[in-house]
């Protein structure tokens, strides 16, 4: 099991992220900015945890602490990028997104055109696909880079002779369970960006809390749910559990997605 263990883990690790960049991403250069800006914050957020991790050597068999560091620091760096697009979006720098493909095109008279012939609704809804398209996007760029940083090291072995099993299951191969858990953290950042998005356009403090509190919560409980993969863990226990959460979110995304278009439908069936 060389070459095959190899191909089959990339497949299971990598291939969600390829269909949803070439189906959502790829047709736009904005949300491919879009993805590769939010990849370059998340190696931000990593360089600050491995320098956090280097300069207090007593906190380095502490796993629970850097685990709760790092996800703060990820989170925050969310924060940040979110901040940042949000400006150039007041600024008029990513309208558009999810109607036209390229921005160049936005100069055009046909965009005009098209811009002009458009209702109040129609905006208003256009506005808010723009929103979580761009929230895909950087999701999948944040989850990506997570997969290839954390995994690629232990997929680069994979080619080789011979098999590692996991110390927590001596039947499941340890390339086989980080491709799962790899594709996993994937989802799950393209949930936590959904969610996250929705969270930082809250009008209210409150709403604003409890929402991204939400995201958190989530991010922090998958991280925790890895540490089952260690010696005298259970490998199935952790994946079933760390699968479970992200149904969950999986779910609550569904709602927050969901609200939202169903809010612009009933502010459009409103005005006219």
């Amino acid at each position: 099991m060389t070459w095959l263990l190899f191909s089959g883990c990339s497949l299971i690790a990598f291939s969600p992220a390829v269909i949803i960049f070439i189906l959502f991403i790829a047709k736009s250069s904005q949300l491919v900015v879009l993805s590769v800006g939010s990849s370059f914050f998340w190696l931000c957020s990593v360089l600050l945890s491995s320098t956090t991790w280097l300069i207090f050597l007593h906190l380095r068999s502490e796993y629970l602490f850097i685990l709760f560091y790092s996800v703060l620091i990820q989170e925050s760096m969310r924060i940040v990028f979110y901040t940042l697009f949000l400006k150039a979006e007041r600024r008029g720098f990513t309208q558009g997104v999810s109607t036209l493909l390229f921005s160049p095109l936005k100069s055009t008279s046909a965009y005009n055109r098209l811009d002009r012939t458009q209702t109040e609704p129609e905006k208003r809804r256009e506005r808010v696909m723009d929103y979580f398209s761009s929230a895909l996007a950087i999701g999948l760029g944040f989850g990506v880079t997570h997969a290839m940083i954390m995994y690629g090291s232990i997929l680069a072995h994979a080619s080789g002779k011979g098999n590692l099993m996991s110390e927590a299951c001596g039947n499941i191969s340890v390339f086989v369970l980080s491709a799962i858990m790899a594709v996993a953290f994937t989802i799950m950042h393209v949930f936590l960006s959904l969610c996250a998005f929705d969270a930082l356009c809250s009008k209210k403090w409150i709403d604003l809390i409890w929402k991204f509190g939400i995201v958190v919560a989530a991010h922090l409980i998958i991280s925790l749910l890895t540490l089952l993969n260690q010696r005298g863990g259970s490998c199935i226990a952790s994946i079933v559990l760390v699968y479970a959460v992200l149904l969950g979110m999986g779910v609550y995304t569904f709602r927050v997605v969901y609200s939202s278009l169903s809010l612009v439908q009933k502010l459009a069936a409103a005005i006219n």
